[in-house]
């Protein structure tokens, strides 16, 4: 799926201010344009830039993600509520891309977003341009795929993870730990990319896979704050500690190798246990329960 058109963005745009009754006029005010610029920017004829799309979602006091549901009614963007197909969050195969986003990946690896060129990618995936394009509208839609899919995938899998840990939010929150770091190790490439070329993408998919990395802390907010709430964790700064947690565990593809020393299994059980120490957890560590 593609990120929502500059229309559709609009649209819920207007259909979040309408909802908190705040005017078209005093909506433009606290954004600093006119109430014509307000005006073009809802009804799609003006596209939103990201530190816009911030702007709207403080004034407005909901979340970027909430911008990019369907219907722009609920809290947070489409999380997979079935995981058949994320089941095995922990098993990882060949990545699923189709051949052209593989050459795409490997090009953006090689030489960057910016340093490779769409000839590049049609070498690399052994056919002519005009043949890419006929799969790809342009590079930039192939930079905005490999990062929807590899985020999809990702919320995927921690939502199947999250559900493996039952009635207990400590236990849910040591999963999806686990979950993060082994799949910023088995997917180090993919994870690399979504991170370092989000400055690459344009405004509208920038902000949407965006709100897909919104999603995905703020899964692991619930958790720490239910866990809280039910004197599993201790600490007195829980989203704090939460974005701490999800930061470290994203980083690990930026120094994990394949053909280092460290598995990913090891790798995920420490900082599990690291991120247990962070929200002050009274959980021990049991190798026999994969990371916990």
């Amino acid at each position: 799926m593609g990120a929502p058109s500059d229309q559709e963005v609009g649209r819920r745009i207007r259909t979040h201010r309408e909802r908190r009754q705040v005017s078209l006029r005093e909506m433009a005010r606290r954004l600093d344009v006119s109430p014509a610029t307000l005006s073009a920017l809802e009804n799609g004829r003006t596209a939103v830039s990201v530190s816009r799309m911030f702007a709207v979602s403080e004034i407005l006091d909901i979340s970027v993600a909430e911008l990019f549901d369907e219907d722009g009614l609920v809290g947070t963007i489409d999380l997979p509520m079935s995981t058949a197909t994320v089941a095995g969050w922990r098993e990882y195969g060949p990545t699923p891309n189709d051949p052209i986003l593989d050459a795409a990946l490997v090009c953006i690896m090689a030489k960057g977003y910016h340093g490779c060129s769409v000839r590049d990618i049609a070498e690399a995936a052994n056919l002519s341009v005009p043949a890419l394009y006929h799969h790809h509208a342009s590079k930039q839609a192939m930079l905005y795929s490999l990062m929807d899919a590899t985020m999809t995938d990702l919320i995927g899998r921690m939502t199947a993870a999250r559900n493996d840990g039952g009635d207990c939010a400590a236990q849910r929150f040591a999963l999806m730990v686990e979950c993060l770091v082994l799949y910023h190790t088995y997917r180090r490439e993919l994870s690399f990319v979504c991170g370092s070329e989000m400055r690459s993408l344009e405004p509208v998919s920038r902000a949407s896979i965006a709100a897909k990395r919104t999603a995905v802390q703020r899964l692991v907010d619930i958790e720490v704050l239910d866990a809280v709430d039910a004197g599993e964790f201790g600490t007195t700064q829980p989203k704090e500690s939460s974005r701490a947690v999800v930061t470290m565990c994203m980083s690990v593809a930026n120094w994990f190798r394949p053909d280092g020393p460290a598995r990913p299994a090891d790798i995920a059980r420490s900082y599990t246990q690291f991120s247990l120490d962070i929200v002050r957890g009274t959980m021990s560590t049991d190798p026999r329960k994969g990371a916990l």
